[in-house]
């Protein structure tokens, strides 16, 4: 695997995704600044529970989720960060599923990706 780090990419600011559902994020192509066919990518994420321990979980679109990246947050309506590597599906994207709560996903960024 080779690492690439990119100038940040502001990949989506404040939809909300309710408990239970689960939204789509292309990561690859376009302004991105992610080739197609890189295998994952370096996210910076904030979060916004409507209650207490709800959390977002990420996997690649049409995998498992709970074994790839997850951020809980622990207290409600308060703002949560964290930072991780999150593999791409075929077609460059990646699946995020709300747990527990509603979710605001609030500034989420692309600062580089692995191929």
């Amino acid at each position: 695997m080779i690492y690439f780090l990119s100038t940040p990419y502001h990949l989506t600011t404040n939809p909300t995704v309710t408990n239970g559902n689960t939204t789509t994020l292309t990561c690859t192509g376009g302004a991105t600044g992610v080739p197609t066919g890189a295998k994952g990518v370096l996210l910076g994420i904030g979060i916004n529970c409507a209650t207490a321990g709800g959390n977002v979980l990420i996997a690649p679109l049409g995998g498992p989720y709970g074994q790839y990246m997850a951020l809980s947050g622990q207290v409600a309506s308060q703002y949560t960060t964290g930072f991780g590597i999150a593999p791409l599906s075929a077609g460059g994207q990646i699946g995020v599923k709300a747990n527990g709560s509603n979710i605001v996903l609030q500034d989420w960024y692309i600062f580089g990706y692995i191929m």
